[in-house]
Order: structure tokens, then C-alpha cells, then sequence
């Protein structure tokens, strides 16, 4: 029997249901996958991170995921060679593997605006199988120090001066103990005896009192000149009939009237009268009285005290030994000239308690005054009033004055009247209500504590002579070939142009003002600002000349200045105070861990709380872990806010980055940070900084806040049987100072050249799914280098000959298995004309089998029939033949 039309009909079917499978099925059902991705990814921010439809609750996989990253670090092995001043030699560390865990949670959803803000803490913890120890100790620059020593200039310069402050003060209140108040006692003894003799006893001796006790001061001392001034052959002052004849003197207006040349009260009963008579010296001899008496001494008491006499300079040669003598010998027997009683232990001293009773008219016991006045001498930490620290760099007077009133009392064992007087007394010199007379040192005028440091600061110390090392002057090492000003001038500024230099608008103990004068000196050139009125402006060269116009001061002074600031000052002292102070330096020797996750800065602590030891504060990081490494818990931060877009309006990529803790600038680069450097920080904006998906125009990338980079896509290639396309993106090193981040103290600092010269470079590479523009796997190398030139060579770019690496982050992760291959089943099976039905991801797939089975059934049955009919031989059905059977 033969292929019957119903056996053909059933081939045919079959045949038209697998073809409309392929031709027609199949491209309806790939066709659509492109835009049933976009459709399906389109809010897939929002799906991954919310775990409801109101978005109150997050998915327990973006709450928290853990990721590895690798560090690495170069170490200096040779410290003390460097320091010494040798080249340091680096070894590389590495790698130190970190599990590093996000924590986020939801702040809050807008799906009007399409975004969900986030807030995000990192954890890290050493991986267990990292292959060098996360307790691995190196040692590299501290980051800290040199950004401190600027910070700190002009803090340590207005420290200096306050130094020099205290230290005049606390110097002048040990000449009083030692003299003024035997000039006290002196002039007392006068009053007392005066008052005395007066009435009764000038009726009797018919002179008056001031005269009865100059002949009485002549007599006593006429033996003791001869013995003490005089050759063997005079014996007496008057040998020769030279009488004082003190009955021709006005002495009323020696005793009480008489006045110095800038109007001091130098009358003998006023304490300051005996002490300046003593310390004028020796009177000068005969020839001198007569022939240079514009430089004699005793012409210059004798017009002061009123004993000139018109003719006879013999007469006054007598009369000014009678009253040096006289005032010498009661300033000798109150301890005036005693410079060791302090020490002495033979008790015939004049000892502290009575010489501040002389002085202050207070009791007060020997040992509790020697306590206060001298308590901690020659130590690390005085605290006695006229007490000074074994450098000489910090005075016991700004302890007394800076403690607390009710501490004090208990400290040194003082009753409130005794602390109060000290208090008083110590106050009003510090605080320039009182002034030195001059006249003391042969000096016109007075001087307060205020006026010392300037006039010590911009010439020749106006008490003892000389230059003070912190000045101008430079300890006299100005004018000398050290400091390349050999031949020149002493430096000799008045005390009106020293104050404007150290306290003036630009002056070197403001903030602003060293900020400005360290920028030119480190980049060799002014800020871009005019500097008094703080408008921009074309910046211009630093040089001498600008400081001298900028000070008011010659170019001599401004050269002094220049070397004094950069050399002395910010070169030594200022770094030597940070080291010896608060025992950190240029170098750190710690843990990887404390690297990376935190280490106590003393300098930031005592900044922040005034005391250096505070473990709560001073915490320094590299990078952000949820809490300081090594502090108990201290925070590093509230963590970080991030607003993203969610796919749920079209004004924004999913996933990309719409805010940073409220900025859509780079937190180091933003508006603040240009306004605070006048321009020379730019903003850099994260605006289409990708969120993990890749639109293919104007992508860019955010480089963990260091930099946003655009992405070249120009490469491809299969990820785990999923075509991607590869894109990088690259920041040169050399294109990219950190200093403004690490440093972020919105200030001209974080752009001044070599405070903190770290580069930053990084090289990322990610691959991205065809169709759904997702990011499934990425890599990147960052590194961190140092600029090695000097600081005062880094007026202009580094090139990499210059550049050391200090540290190297490499992270690298990719789809896993699973996503792998349900993302692959859901796009790159479900585009396949012949196969997109194979997963059963969809209703069409079965449909599509069904079509198959049913097609496949039909023309399976009409090949069996077919084969069937060929296996069977059948003659010719006639109806004669069929008759023919019949018969």
C-alpha cells in the first residue's frame, strides 16, 4: 500500500511547526531580549538593595559583603643611616591580605527623584591567608609630621616669643628678689631714721635729718674708702681736705625729689633710688670728672641727685663716693649683691622669706618660699616662680600662672593671701603693667615684657647685650659668612616695625601670615591673592624684595627673615620642639595594621584636647575602618553617605553616584577646598561616575574619591561563556597630588608645595555584559608614590625619576559560578534562535517544546509510514482483476 494524502498532511505539518518555530517563534521570543533585560534591569539598584516594595527593609547580601584586597608597602631598612642624612633603601612588603567587609544601611528612598541615599561603614580584618602578617612592622615617612612642623610655625613662633616673654619676666622678678628688694629694705632703713631724727634731733644737732645722716654716711665711710680705694700713703678720703660739705646740697631733693631723665622717681627713700645709685657702678676718677665729664658717671649721679658742686670737682668726687658707699653698703647688708644665697646653708644670707617680706611686705616661711620661687630649677618641669628647665627653654613662672588658683594653693602649700600677692606681682610684669627703668642697665626709658621681645626680636637685646638667638640676629650669626650674609650690618629694626613682623596683619604668629610667607618660600610665589585685601590676584615672585615691601622692613632684614623662618625656625627648631615635646618625627616605625587602620598622634591629640596622652582623640588612618585600629573602639567617622540613582526616572544612569555625604563633588575637591586655596584646588565633579553599569557614552569611573576617570571600551572578550566588553581607565601618577586629601585642612596648607607630596596613580580594567551594560568583573593596581626632592626643590612637577612607591592596592573581583550561569541562561541562551527555549525560563519555552514534540511526532509517523509502505510488495488493484479473483 502506498503513502496515503493523510500521511503526506501529517509531514507536512510537522514540518510547518518546526519551521514556525525557527523562522517566526524563535526570533519573536530572542528578539525581545534586549529590551526584556533593560525592562527587567532597569531599577536594579533599588532590586539589589531593597528587600521589599516600600524599600523599608534591605537585602541581607548588600547589608553586608565581604570582599579580599591586597596591600603593599615599601619599607626602609636603613632609618638611622637616613637619618644621619643618608639615602633611605626601600624593600617591598606585600601582600598583606585584608578581608574588607561594607555594612550599609537604608536611609532613605525617593522614587519620585529616582535615588536611595545609604549610609556605609568598611571593616577590615586580616585574611587568615594572607602571606605576609598584617602585624608586619615597617617604617616609612610619617605622613603627619611635615604638614604639623607648617601647621605648627606659627603657633611655635608666638610661642618662642612668649618664651622670651616669660623668660624677661621671670628674670626681672629675680632681680627683684635678689636687688630691688634690698633697695626696698634700703630705702626703709632711710625713712625710718629720717623720720627719727626729725623734730628733736635736728633742734639738737641743728641740721636737718637728711644732713645728720650724710655726715653720719661720710664718717662711716671715710676709714673704709681709704683702706678699700686708695694707696697706703692716703689713708682717709678727706687727707687732703676734701670735704663733701653736704650742708651746700639741696637734700630734700635727693632724698625725695629726685628724678631720672625719663622721669623716674629716683629720690634715695624710694626704693628705686638706692638700687639705680648702686648700680651705676664705681664713681670714675678725678681726671675724668674733669676732663670728659659728659662720660663721667659721677657727673651723671651728681645731676641726677642734685650734688654737682659749681667749682670743685674734688667736692664732688667726695660726695658721690660718700652716697656709693653709703648705698652700697646698705644694699650689701640686705643682700643685694649676693648672688649664691639662694644656695647658701650657712644661714648668713639674707633667705627668701625675709627678702619677700623686704620686697612684698608678706610672711611667708623659708622653705614654702623656696618652693615657689625655685621649685623644679634646672629640671624638665619647673614650676618655682624664677625656675627654668634644663634647656632653657621653658620657664617655672608659666606653670604658676597658668594653673588653676584653687590647685595652686595645694600645690604650693600657699594660703590665699600669700598666692594672691605672688599671683599680683608675677601678673603685672607679664602683663606690661609694669616696665624695667632702663636706667639700670644705662639704657633711657622703661620696658615692659612686650616691649623686650620686640626690640630683642629685631635688634640687640636691650637688658643684657647681644643678640637673642631666636631673632633677626640670629645669636649674632647674622653678618657672618654662616648664614651668607658675611660683611653685613647688624640687623636694627625699631620695636614699631618688629611688632608689625611678628603681630601685624601678615605677622609671623598669625596663622594666615606664615601660611602666606611659607607657600612663597616653598613654591616661589606668592598665592594667587593680593594679600591684604584677599581678592584674587595674579600670583607673582617671592623674593627678597616683595618680603622687605610686604614687612615694611630693608632687604637686609627681609633676607634675615627669610633665612631665619626657613633655616632656625621651620628647618630646626620648630621640628625639634614636635620630636622632643611630643616624641614624634619625620619617621614611623609600626604595623601594617596601624598603618592602614590607625595609629595616636600626640601632636593631633594635644591640638584637639590640649592633653597629648588622650587615647579618645588623635586617631590617624590611611584608610577608613569603621574604628581605629589599636584605640578600644574610638570611632573613625560617622560613616559615609552615598545617594544613588535607582532607575526609576530617566534623569539619571542606574547606579551611577549622585552624592557623597550631601556632595556631588569630590569631597577633597569641591567648592570649599577652591575658595580656602584661592583657586589652586579645583572642584572635580562625580557626575556619570558609573554605579556598576555601563551606558557605553561619557562613562566614568570613581577611583575610590581619589579621581573620576573616563572609561575606554575598545576591547572584548568571553568571561565564563558570557561575551563582555572590555574597558579601562587610568590615572597617571604624575597627574594626580593627594596632598589636599590626605592633609583636607581647607586651608592654603593643602596646596602648599612639599607639605605632604603623595601622588596617587591607578590602572582599572572591568568587563561589562553586551546587553545589559553590567559590570561582571574588574581589577585595578593603585599606587601611591612619594616625591623625593626636597622641599624646597619642589616648586615644579615631578617626573617618576623623582616619585618612590610607598604603597600598592591591588583588588580584583568577578561573577561567580551560579550568576555566571543564570546570567548567561537568562541573555546569551535566551538570544539563540535554536536554543532560548532550552532553560524554561519562560512560558514561550514551553510552547516552543511543544511545537517541537508535536512537529518532530508528525513527521516521525509519516517517515515510519513511508518506510513501512517500502517493505511490502502490493500488485495493481483493477476491477478486471479483482473479478478475475472472483472466478
Amino acid at each position: 500500500m502506498g503513502t496515503s494524502l493523510i500521511d503526506k498532511g501529517m509531514f507536512g505539518a510537522g514540518l510547518m511547526l518546526i519551521i514556525l518555530n525557527v523562522a517566526v517563534l524563535a526570533p519573536m521570543a530572542t528578539g525581545g531580549v534586549v529590551s526584556a533585560v533593560e525592562e527587567a534591569t532597569a531599577t536594579k539598584p533599588l532590586d539589589d538593595i531593597c528587600s521589599d516594595s516600600s524599600c523599608k527593609f534591605a537585602n541581607a547580601d548588600w547589608e553586608s559583603s565581604t570582599s579580599p584586597r591586597n596591600f603593599y608597602a615599601w619599607d626602609i631598612t636603613n632609618l638611622e643611616e637616613v637619618i644621619a642624612g643618608g639615602e633611605p633603601i626601600y624593600q617591598q612588603v606585600g601582600p598583606v591580605t585584608y578581608d574588607v567587609t561594607s555594612e550599609r544601611e537604608i536611609i532613605s528612598h525617593d522614587a519620585e527623584n529616582g535615588s536611595i541615599t545609604y549610609r556605609q561603614f568598611t571593616i577590615y580584618e586580616c585574611a587568615e591567608d594572607t602571606e605576609y602578617s598584617c602585624d608586619t612592622e615597617m617604617t616609612n615617612i610619617n605622613i603627619a609630621f611635615t604638614p604639623q612642623v607648617i601647621g605648627a610655625t606659627h603657633t611655635a613662633i608666638g610661642a618662642v616669643m612668649d618664651i622670651t616673654k616669660t623668660g624677661f619676666t621671670s628674670g626681672i622678678l629675680g632681680i627683684q628678689i635678689d636687688q630691688f628688694q634690698a633697695g626696698h629694705n634700703t630705702s626703709n632703713y632711710l625713712k625710718y631714721h629720717i623720720n627719727s631724727l626729725r623734730g628733736d634731733g635736728e633742734a639738737f644737732f641743728q641740721m636737718t635729718a637728711e644732713l645728720i645722716i650724710m655726715d653720719g654716711m661720710f664718717d662711716a665711710f671715710n676709714p673704709v674708702y681709704g683702706e678699700n680705694f686708695l694707696d697706703e700713703n692716703i689713708s682717709y678720703f678727706n687727707a687732703t681736705g676734701f670735704e663733701p660739705l653736704w650742708e651746700e646740697v639741696n637734700l630734700r631733693y635727693t632724698f625725695e625729689n629726685a628724678t631720672g631723665p625719663d622721669g623716674e622717681d629716683l629720690g634715695l627713700l624710694n626704693n628705686l633710688g638706692p638700687l639705680v645709685y648702686a648700680s651705676m657702678g664705681e664713681p670714675g676718677s678725678l681726671d675724668e670728672l674733669l676732663y670728659d665729664s659728659a662720660n663721667s658717671v659721677t657727673m651723671r649721679r651728681a645731676n641726677i641727685w642734685g650734688f654737682a658742686h659749681p667749682t670743685d670737682a674734688n667736692i664732688t668726687l667726695a660726695r658721690d663716693w660718700t652716697l656709693y658707699g653709703g648705698m652700697g653698703k646698705l644694699m650689701l647688708d640686705y643682700g643685694g649683691a649676693d648672688e649664691d644665697w639662694s644656695t647658701d646653708t650657712t644661714g648668713d644670707s639674707v633667705d627668701a622669706s625675709q627678702r619677700v617680706m623686704n620686697l612684698l611686705g608678706l610672711e611667708i616661711d623659708n622653705d614654702i618660699a623656696m618652693n615657689l620661687l625655685f621649685g623644679g630649677d634646672e629640671t624638665s618641669e619647673p614650676t618655682g616662680i624664677l625656675a627654668v628647665s634644663d634647656s632653657g627653654t621653658s620657664f617655672g613662672l608659666a606653670t604658676f600662672l597658668e594653673m588653676d588658683p584653687t590647685e595652686a594653693l595645694e600645690f604650693y602649700n600657699l594660703n590665699q593671701t600669700q598666692y594672691q600677692t605672688f599671683f599680683n606681682w608675677s601678673d603685672s610684669w607679664i602683663s606690661d603693667s609694669e616696665g624695667l627703668p632702663l636706667i639700670l642697665v644705662g639704657g633711657e626709658g622703661y620696658i615692659t615684657a612686650s616691649e623686650f621681645v620686640n626690640r630683642s626680636f629685631g635688634g640687640e637685646d636691650p637688658i643684657n647685650g647681644g643678640y637673642l638667638d631666636n631673632s633677626l640676629n640670629m645669636g649674632g650669626a647674622w653678618g657672618t659668612a654662616f648664614t651668607g650674609s658675611a660683611g653685613k650690618d647688624p640687623i636694627a629694626l625699631t620695636p614699631e616695625q618688629s611688632a608689625n613682623l611678628l603681630f601685624g596683619p601678615h605677622g609671623l604668629t598669625t596663622q594666615q601670615g606664615v601660611a602666606f610667607f611659607l607657600y612663597g618660600e616653598l613654591s616661589g610665589k606668592t598665592p594667587p591673592v593680593n594679600m591684604d585685601t584677599l581678592e584674587r590676584a595674579p600670583a607673582v615672585e617671592w623674593n627678597t624684595s616683595l618680603v622687605a615691601e610686604l614687612y615694611g622692613i630693608d632687604d637686609d632684614a627681609a633676607s634675615a627673615l627669610r633665612y631665619l623662618l626657613m633655616g632656625p625656625l621651620f628647618g630646626t627648631l620648630i621640628p625639634g620642639f614636635l620630636e622632643d615635646v611630643f616624641g614624634t618625627g619625620p619617621y614611623l616605625t609600626q604595623s601594617v595594621n596601624n598603618w592602614l587602620l590607625g595609629w595616636h598622634d600626640p601632636v593631633v591629640a594635644y591640638l584637639n584636647s590640649g592633653d597629648s596622652s588622650n587615647m579618645s582623640v588623635g586617631w590617624t588612618s590611611l584608610e577608613s575602618n569603621k574604628t581605629y585600629f589599636g584605640s578600644g573602639g574610638v570611632s573613625n567617622g560617622d560613616g559615609t553617605i552615598y545617594t544613588i540613582c535607582t532607575g526609576e526616572v530617566d534623569t539619571c544612569d542606574k547606579g551611577e553616584m549622585l552624592f557623597e555625604d550631601g556632595n556631588d563633588q569630590l569631597s577633597w575637591r569641591d567648592d570649599v577646598k577652591e575658595n580656602a586655596t584661592f583657586g589652586l584646588i579645583t572642584p572635580e565633579s562625580r557626575a556619570g561616575a558609573t554605579g556598576g553599569f555601563i551606558t557605553g557614552d561619557g562613562d566614568k569611573i570613581d577611583l575610590s574619591g581619589y579621581g573620576v576617570v573616563g572609561l575606554k571600551c575598545e576591547g572584548e572578550s568571553v568571561l565564563k561563556g558570557i561575551p563582555v566588553n572590555e574597558c579601562t581607565a587610568t590615572m597617571p601618577v604624575l597627574s594626580r597630588p593627594i596632598q589636599a586629601k590626605l592633609l583636607n585642612t581647607d586651608s592654603l596648607l593643602d596646596a602648599t608645595p612639599g607639605a605632604l607630596p603623595i601622588y596617587f596613580g591607578s590602572d582599572v580594567l572591568i568587563k561589562v555584559e553586551k546587553v545589559s551594560g553590567a559590570i561582571i568583573a574588574g581589577e585595578s593596581t593603585s599606587m601611591f608614590y612619594i616625591d623625593t626632592r626636597p622641599r624646597t626643590q619642589q616648586q615644579t612637577p615631578p617626573i617618576m625619576d623623582d616619585m618612590q612607591p610607598v604603597f600598592m592596592i591591588k583588588t580584583s573581583a568577578e561573577i561567580g559560578d551560579e550568576d555566571a550561569a543564570a546570567l548567561k541562561s537568562k541573555i546569551i541562551t535566551n538570544q539563540d534562535p535554536m536554543m532560548y527555549w532550552t532553560n524554561f525560563d519562560h512560558p514561550a519555552d514551553y510552547a516552543t517544546i511543544a511545537i517541537y514534540v508535536i512537529g518532530l511526532i508528525l513527521i516521525l509517523n509519516f517517515t515510519r509510514v513511508t518506510l513501512k509502505g517500502r517493505d511490502t510488495k502490493e500488485e495493481p488493484v483493477t476491477e478486471w482483476t479483482d473479478d478475475s479473483a472472483k472466478v
